[in-house]
């Protein structure tokens, strides 16, 4: 069985992109392309395992996602015709919650912070 989430619909209206998760580990999730009005897969691409959801890229050629490593996330993007991933933002720290490009595909909104948590010990509680 596989299942998907956000279907983000490219620059033009024309394409749809989501993620078909499997719920079988040896199969590699897999990113989809297919036309907005119905039809067959017009791309197909292995999706980073731990990327998070698609986003279009301005051109509409790729997609991006964000990807987290040593904790500390960037963006990449997947072109659709193949070929390894391209990093597109060079953060040294941090984490990237989300991002979106303004409509002229020229200025990048984004996100950013960190994930702080304390714990707390209490003992001879009555």
């Amino acid at each position: 069985m596989a299942w998907a989430f956000r279907l983000p619909l490219s620059p033009d209206g024309k394409e749809v992109a989501y993620v078909a998760f499997s719920n079988d580990m040896s199969v590699p999730n897999r990113l989809k392309v297919v036309p907005a009005e119905g039809g067959a897969v017009l791309y197909e691409l292995d999706w980073p395992v731990f990327a998070a959801e698609p986003h279009w890229s301005p051109s509409g050629k790729a997609v991006q996602y964000v990807r987290t490593q040593e904790s500390v996330s960037n963006i990449w993007e997947q072109n659709l015709s193949g070929g390894p991933p391209k990093q597109i933002t060079n953060f040294t720290s941090g984490l990237i919650f989300g991002f979106d490009w303004s409509p002229d595909g020229k200025q990048l909104a984004l996100t950013r912070g960190s994930v702080s948590s304390d714990v707390v010990m209490i003992s001879n509680f009555r």
